[in-house]
């Protein structure tokens, strides 16, 4: 999940400030954060049918030489006080230690369990692009319908659950459930709660 649209217009106006205070237009602005004009220019508009990802706001507030928290908080209210690791694909099923210089901000509370990782198939798009990142929760409730990682046959996939009971089912949204396996509750890794797309 991206940052919420009633956001939306509180980033906007705080970019509109700090442009405003450091001289900047948008294509310099761009090229000092290494973000697309594009992006820029659609965060300026409001446009609502962006996703606006805190890892692209970090890229702004840095080239503003602004804290992140103070850009994204409006009357007291913080929208990165959450916090959770970053890990790569291949650690998944070990879940190794991380420093504190690997956390990335969520926008909702998480258990000290819980990991992001950056999604890098094609087989659920739309919905997940590649490069959006997971956040996902071991030992939340699995449910029909709800996405998650499943170790199969020692491999960390990415899939939907789908419930036909007594059954379970994992598919992947391209193949739907002509592709569909079954599995059990002891292959679930964990839960998504949250999916950050990034719309550069």
């Amino acid at each position: 999940m991206a940052i919420k649209s009633r956001v939306i217009p509180i980033i906007s106006q705080q970019l509109k400030k700090r442009m405003k205070a450091h001289g900047l237009t948008i294509s310099k602005l761009a090229h000092i954060a290494g973000v697309s004009v594009g992006s820029v220019h659609k965060i300026l508009q409001n446009d609502p049918d962006i996703n606006i990802t805190v890892q692209v706001i970090e890229k702004i507030a840095e080239a503003l030489d602004t804290p992140l928290e103070s850009f994204l908080t409006h009357h007291g209210e913080s929208f990165t006080k959450f916090r959770t690791r970053l890990i790569e694909w291949s650690d998944i099923l070990t879940l190794p230690d991380v420093s504190k210089e690997e956390l990335i901000a969520v926008h909702k509370a998480v258990s000290p369990d819980a990991f992001a990782v950056t999604w890098t198939g094609h087989s659920m798009a739309p919905n997940f692009p590649k490069g959006t990142i997971l956040v996902i929760e071991p030992g939340a409730d699995i449910y029909d319908g709800c996405f998650a990682i499943l170790n199969i046959d020692n491999n960390a996939v990415f899939k939907q659950i789908v419930f036909d009971p007594p059954h379970m089912y994992c598919q992947s949204i391209k193949t739907g459930l002509a592709k569909a396996r079954e599995v059990e509750k002891s292959h679930v890794v964990g839960v998504l709660v949250e999916a950050i797309a990034l719309f550069e």
